[in-house]
């Protein structure tokens, strides 16, 4: 990955934690909006006093919270849309047609 034209390594490793962990984990990357991998990075890097990643991740972190926050919103939208249209469908068939019906007989 290539964030700000810098080569960003990243490897995949597996933890057998408790499900209670991973429960608070997933609720405090939630509430903050970000990613649960987010957060552990973050809570490992503070724990092992290793400088912070996050100014070289901070645009692809940025990107990733508002896609979080967004996402919800554009299923609003989609919903509302379909709303105006059945609503716009309804007053044609009930209201418009009939009048159109009237002034062509």
């Amino acid at each position: 990955m290539y964030i700000n034209c810098i080569a960003i390594s990243k490897s995949q490793i597996n933890f057998r934690l408790p499900d209670t962990l991973i429960a608070a984990l997933k609720d405090q990357a939630e509430s903050e909006g970000i990613t649960s991998t987010e957060l552990a990075i973050r809570l490992l890097e503070a724990g092992l006093e290793l400088p912070s990643s996050e100014s070289v991740n901070d645009d692809s972190r940025i990107e990733e919270r508002i896609e979080l926050r967004i996402a919800p919103l554009r299923e609003q939208v989609t919903q509302l849309n379909q709303c105006i249209e059945l609503r716009i469908a309804n007053v044609i068939q009930k209201e418009i047609a009939p009048l159109l019906g009237e002034l062509s007989a």
